[in-house]
């Protein structure tokens, strides 16, 4: 009889920057463990942040193949990269710009049906676990009509049997929001976890925040110092606040780290993490660049440089406490704009939900908008995890390239990954 299986091999479909492989890589139980083999996506720069972080930095035989997953010939070049290996675990965020309730929602968008390649991907092959990660707005698309489609997608992949019976038990999409799992973000989203006939099906991903909610000081306070457009390259002198500790599972406990400091030594299984050098972190602007990079004790963390006006605006906001509150002021002063909903960060509370654009968010303590690694940080990514590539573009290349803030708002919240995958590691045979 063949031994039990302690790791179960998963791929990362639409990966962007890697926030589910990242959760996963912190999961283990009872010996158990997800074992990292692929990841896929259209965008240059998350191949890069990809191999930089996989190949480069952890020393992982980790494959990439970046291509469009709505191409014909998607699954050839797959069966390719695999090369035999069996998956366990098939994982991804297909696109939800379509979904989201944040922007303009148009009724018919082919990015509504990207699930469709991604459940190809799945029957193709048929691996004991998937999830599907979305926003919460894709339960009232098309007025619930596409989360029916969704649902009676996934149940009519059969095996290949004479029967052919339902491959796949799903119960209903799973609502959660990712600062019930420790990170210090309101974020609101949903998942489609099959789950293969011979499978325990998971029907809830338990909280792992049991006590207070992670604020938005426990996760910044220690970078707090960057001035308008600086960088800073290492970190200041760590500020002493009396701070709550928290466990791995992000309950609160006097006998371990905090916030900042988990995120400074980092999440990942005991095995990676010996692979992290110390010392300086890895920056590339481009491939050309991967063998010769910038080194840094810190990375990601440059501010914006914003004009005096635009300085002044987020004065008043911060000082008249939100954005709604200072129309009246701004207004008086020429200051007010049309063009933007700005939000103000409220110190001793989780994060709204973080965007893709950087200039959505205003620091709680200094006038202006937070830095890539700031972002990361309520995004629940380790200090390790070097967003590469540029930090932001502009004019017609925004709709050619994914910066480094796009790759943190799109981004799976590892933590919120890593209590999916423990809940796959817990039942998976």
């Amino acid at each position: 009889m063949a031994g039990r299986r302690s790791s179960y091999n998963f791929i990362d479909l639409f990966a962007g920057a890697g926030g589910f492989s990242e959760g996963f890589l912190q999961c283990e139980h009872n010996g158990k463990s997800l074992n990292f083999v692929l990841a896929s996506d259209v965008n240059e720069n998350a191949e890069l942040t990809h191999v930089m972080r996989y190949n480069k930095q952890l020393g992982m035989d980790v494959d990439f193949l970046r291509k469009d997953i709505t191409e014909k010939d998607f699954l050839e070049n797959l069966d390719e990269k695999l090369d035999n290996k069996v998956i366990d675990v098939v994982c991804g965020g297909p696109p939800c710009q379509s979904f989201s309730l944040a922007g303009r929602r148009w009724r018919h968008d082919m990015r509504d049906y990207l699930f469709r390649p991604f459940l190809a991907v799945v029957e193709h092959l048929k691996p004991k676990y998937f999830v599907m990660e979305n926003v919460s707005g894709i339960l009232s698309k098309q007025g619930g009509k596409l989360v029916g489609q969704i649902l009676r997608s996934i149940r009519s992949i059969t095996d290949s049997g004479s029967k052919r019976t339902r491959l796949y038990r799903i119960e209903k999409p799973i609502l959660v929001n990712a600062s019930d799992y420790g990170v210090p973000q309101e974020r609101n989203r949903v998942l489609f976890i099959g789950c293969r006939n011979d499978q325990e099906i998971i029907i809830d991903i338990p909280p792992t925040t049991r006590e207070k909610k992670v604020t938005v000081l426990e996760a910044l306070h220690d970078l707090e110092g960057v001035g308008n457009g600086d960088a800073l390259l290492g970190y200041l002198r760590e500020s002493r606040r009396n701070l709550p500790k928290r466990l791995a599972d992000g309950r609160q406990s006097s006998r371990r780290k905090t916030y900042a400091e988990w995120s400074r030594k980092g999440r990942l299984v005991k095995k990676l993490k010996r692979r992290l050098r110390k010392g300086k972190l890895a920056y590339a602007k481009d491939f050309n660049h991967v063998d010769n990079p910038k080194l840094a004790e810190l990375q990601n963390h440059q501010s914006p440089s914003h004009s005096e006006n635009i300085r002044k605006r987020y004065r008043i906001i911060r000082k008249y406490g939100g954005y709604e509150e200072s129309k009246r002021e701004l207004e008086r002063r020429g200051l007010l704009s049309s063009k933007k909903n700005y939000k103000l960060l409220r110190k001793n509370k989780p994060s709204p939900t973080v965007m893709t654009i950087p200039d959505d968010l205003i620091h709680y303590s200094s006038d202006r908008t937070l830095t890539v690694r700031e972002l990361a940080r309520l995004q629940s990514f380790d200090d390790s995890f070097v967003f590469q590539g540029n930090r932001t573009t502009g004019g017609v290349r925004r709709g050619k390239e994914t910066p480094q803030y796009t790759l943190v708002g799109n981004a799976v919240p590892p933590l919120l990954a890593r209590a999916i995958g423990t809940e796959i590691v817990k039942k998976i045979e």
